[in-house]
Formats: structure tokens, sequence, C-alpha cells
């Protein structure tokens, strides 16, 4: 009899204890979860980190000289010996400065050859830079990055022979490259943004080199003054500056800028000011700008040509205050708010030829000058290309300009110089689906363009392999959105989107599938008996069977 009774006795505790132990794992499994993912990932990212060969230094790297420069390459294990074969490298490194007026790295004096690559460049006090080279020759700055300096990214003086390639100098106190007094260097593929003011300075420095590099939201562009000569600027950007996106000033002569685009510029894309001559401007595009292209104070003898100003606020070629026996030529002159080309009195001896306007002035005259030296030849202008009774190819009646010079183009021809570019957007119409509620899981879909397009189609903002007159399957309830993108060839960008809902249950609420909706609602019953089979359902479960069994046992226990 006892031994019947110690063996029921047992059966309860063995029973209570399972239960027991049942809610107890469920829910420190439920507790810990989560946190057990974020630590994994989280030494997955200490790992990586690891493994990078990062060396850091808490104070600058000061060099000041040759023989300085073997010293240290010596004591800090940089490898080569500073020859053309074998230059010293200065890799992965980062560098802080914590002091006033100390650079990151500081080379002064120096015309070994070197590479600095891949090194992390930044200051905390004022009159800092990320990298200040002053009387260097011969070095290769690669792949760095000089961000959030509290002066400049990279500060070059007094140096020549020196390349940048592939540098990104980003929000800045001051500028991203500053080139002062310094000649024959080359920079290629640096970044430049969001600098508080300019992008790229070179300021008394000549024969430079820049192809490639990009300049965007500082407060100026590319800066050349005073008295740079004969650099080239070549297939560079500057959008969305503050100021211009590129500044030829103060006796900056003989400079080529060829193949750069500025847009949506605060001010000017080009603006050429204070003695700056004999520069050659060519095949850049300016669009989107308060001014196209802008020449002041005594900007003489420059040539533009082949360049595009289109839909910008005022003028497209804005030409005042004495900038004479300039030469524009071949430009294509379009949609500009105000006149395609504004000359303002004293800018005399300027030579307007070959150029294309089209729609300026919103298709009312699209030239005004006050100067009336001023020749205007053989210019296409949209709203005058008739008659031309001999088929010449010249209107028959002269071009008239407007202002107070009484200036005529006498020679408009009928034919642009340059192909109009298509700036219509292509329309979308959809057809199918409407914006309705649908009692199927499927809708056909069928939409209309007005051209030859590209087009990407997005179901719930994700794109979707469908095509026209196609039929979409596989919908749940709920909201859905269809959106047809569309570009054509020359760029243009058109959308167009409808919202519908599917709802195929009979009674109960619906949970929107647009990824986009912030609202939610309890499913029905059908919808729900097989949704959820996460890890904490499973948990959850053994929970509640746990809570449950406690009591059961406890009642058999009571019976006996």
């Amino acid at each position: 009899m006892n031994i019947h009774l110690n063996t029921k006795i047992s059966k309860y505790h063995l029973g209570l204890i399972l239960s027991s132990l049942m809610v107890l794992t469920g829910i420190i499994v439920l507790y810990f979860l989560p946190h057990t993912i974020i630590v994994t990932k989280e030494e997955h990212q200490s790992t990586v980190k690891t493994n990078m060969k990062i060396t850091v230094f808490s104070s600058p790297i000061i060099i000041d000289n040759n023989t300085d420069f073997a010293i240290q390459a010596v004591s800090n294990g940089w490898s080569g010996d500073g020859s053309t074969g074998n230059p010293y490298i200065l890799e992965n490194l980062e560098v802080t400065s914590l002091t006033t007026g100390t650079h990151a790295i500081s080379i002064q004096n120096t015309n070994v050859y070197f590479i600095a690559r891949n090194n992390t460049l930044s200051t905390t006090e004022s009159f800092s830079s990320g990298m200040y080279l002053n009387n260097v020759h011969n070095g290769i700055i690669r792949n760095n990055m000089a961000n959030s300096n509290s002066d400049y990214g990279f500060y070059l003086e007094s140096s020549s022979n020196n390349s940048f390639f592939n540098n990104k100098a980003d929000s800045n106190t001051n500028h991203g490259f500053y080139l002062r007094d310094s000649s024959n260097n080359t920079l290629n593929n640096n970044t430049a943004n969001n600098n508080n003011d300019i992008g790229f300075y070179i300021r008394d420095s000549s024969n430079n080199t820049l192809n490639n590099n990009t300049a965007n939201y500082n407060y100026n562009g590319f800066y050349l003054w005073p008295s740079s000569i004969n650099n080239s600027l070549s297939y560079n950007t500057a959008n969305n500056n503050n100021n211009y996106g590129f500044t030829v000033s103060s006796s900056s002569l003989n400079n080529v800028l060829s193949y750069n685009t500025a847009n949506y510029n605060l001010f000017s894309g080009f603006y050429l000011v204070s003695l700056s001559s004999n520069n050659m401007l060519s095949q850049n595009t300016a669009n989107y700008n308060y001014r196209g292209f802008y020449l002041s104070a005594t900007s003489t003898n420059n040539t533009l040509n082949n360049n595009t100003a289109i839909s910008n606020t005022q003028y497209g070629l804005y030409l005042t205050t004495f900038s004479s026996n300039n030469n524009l030529s071949f430009n294509y002159i379009g949609n500009n708010s105000l006149y395609g080309i504004f000359i303002d009195s004293g800018s005399a001896n300027t030579r307007i030829t070959n150029n294309t306007f089209v729609n300026n002035n919103n298709a009312s005259t699209q030239a005004l000058s006050y100067e009336g030296n001023t020749i205007f030849s053989f210019n296409f202008w949209s709203d005058h290309i008739s008659p031309d009774t001999d088929s010449n190819g010249i209107v028959d009646t002269a071009y008239v300009i407007e202002g107070t010079c009484t200036c005529q183009d006498i020679t408009p021809v009928t034919t642009p110089y340059h192909k109009i570019p298509d700036t219509t957007a292509p329309t979308i119409t959809i057809i199918s689906p409407v914006a309705t509620t649908y009692d199927t899981n499927s809708v056909t879909i069928i939409y209309t363009i007005s051209e030859d397009v590209t087009i990407t189609v997005y179901v719930d903002d994700i794109i979707t392999a469908v095509t026209n007159s196609s039929l979409l399957e596989g919908l749940s309830d709920g909201i859905h959105s269809l959106t047809i993108k569309a570009v054509d060839n020359a760029g243009n960008v058109a959308s167009s989107e409808v919202i519908f809902t599917i709802k195929t249950l009979s009674s109960g609420t619906f949970t929107s599938s647009n990824s986009n909706s912030s609202s939610s609602s309890t499913s029905s019953t059908k919808n729900t008996q097989f949704t959820n089979t996460s890890p904490s359902f499973t948990v959850t479960t053994l929970v509640l069977l746990g809570i449950i069994l406690i009591p059961v046992i406890r009642y058999k226990r009571r019976k006996h």
C-alpha cells in the first residue's frame, strides 16, 4: 500500500516538474531569442573590423624633409625607400589630430616619391586639415578620406607634380581640395561634397589638370582665383551648389573648361569675372540654374562654343559690365525663362554666330541687347524660321533683337545646328486596374504609353515582371498599389499610379499588403488559421500547454 502511494506521488511530482519546466523553458527562450540574434550580428561585425589592417595614430604625422621621411618610414614600418621604383607607402592609417593648427598628415619640403593610400584623416580643432603638403613633389594621394575637418580636406601649397586619385573630402569647415601657388598637379575622380565653402579651390595656381571630379552641395563648386593660368578642367560635375558651379575670377587667363556639368546651382552654372580673359569654354552643360553662363567685370576675349544652357530661371547667356570681344558660337540655348542671351551696355564687339535658340522667353523675342556694337549672324531662332522663298536656308527677313541696340540677325537660318532636345515626358495611362474593390485575387494590367520607353512596373513598391495585358495573380486581401515608371530615349521620366483593393472574404477585416501602409487590423478566422508558424508561436504554445497541465495534475492529485 505504501509502495503504491509513493508511486502515485512520484508521478504527480514528475508531471508537476515537467510542466513547470515547459513554462520556464518557454519564457527563457522568448526572452533570450532576440538578444541572441543581435549578439551574433555584433560579434560578426567585430570580427570584420578586427581583420582589417588599420594602424591608428592618435597624434598627427609630421614629416619635415627627405631625411625625416626616411627616419619615420623605418620607425613606422612603411615600405619603400623613396625612389621612383620603390616609393614610400603610407597606407591603411587612421590619423587624428587633436591640436589647433595641426594637420592629421603634414608633409613639407620633400621631393622623394611616396604613395599615401587608403587612409582616414580627421581633425577636431580649428585651422587643421586632413592632409597638408607644402613644397612637396612626386606624391601620389589615392583613396583617402578627409571628411569633417575643421579647415580643409586636402591642402596643397607651393607643390608640383603630385597626383590625387579617388579621394573624398566631404563636409569640411572650409574647402574640400585647396591648391595654392601650386602647378602641374593632377586631380582625377575625387569627390568634394557638402563643404561649407568651395569644393575645389585653385588659387594662384597654374597648369593643373582636373578631370572627372565631383563638387556638389558646397557654397561654390570649382573656383579659380586669382591669376590661375593654363588650367584644364574636363568632365567635372558641380551641381546643387549654393552659389556658382564653376568660377574663373580675377585675371585667371587661358584656362580650358570642357565637358563639364553645372546644374541646379543657386546662381550661375559658369561665371567668368574680373578680368578673366582668353578662356575657352567648350561642350559644357549649364541647366536649371539661375543663369547658365555669366560673363562680368571686363572678362574679355573668351570663347564659348558648343555649350548647352537649358531651363535656367533667368538667362542662358549673360554678358555685362564691359565684357567685350567675346565669341559665342554653336551653343544650344533653350527653354530659359527669360532671354536666351542678354548683352548689357559696354560689352562691345561680341560675336554671336551659329547658335541655336529654342523657346526662350516663353517663345517671345529670345535675345536682348543694350550694346549697339554687337554682331548677330547665322543663328537659328525657333520663333523665326520662315519665309525662305529661295530655299537657301536663310530666312528672308531679319530677326530683330530686343533692346536699345537696334541689332538684327540679318542671316537667320531655317535649320538648327543641334538636334533639339526632347524635353517632353512620356504619357502613361493605366486602363486596368482602376481605383476600386475587386472580389478576386487577380487583376489584368492594361496600360498605354505615348512613345517608345523603358518600362518598370511596381506592385506594392516591389519591381514585378509583368507585361502589358497580362494577368497579375495571387494578390492577398488588402490595399494594393500599381505604379508604372517610364523613361524615354531622351531621359525624360514619367510615372502613373493606381490604388486598388482586393476583398474576397465574406466577412471580417483585413490587413493591407501595401508595404507603405501604416494601418493594420485583425484578420478573420479563415485567414489566420495557418499564418503564424514562427518560433515565438511554438514557444507560446509550449508555455500555454505547461500552464494547462499544472492544474490538471493537481486535480488528479486531489482525487487520490
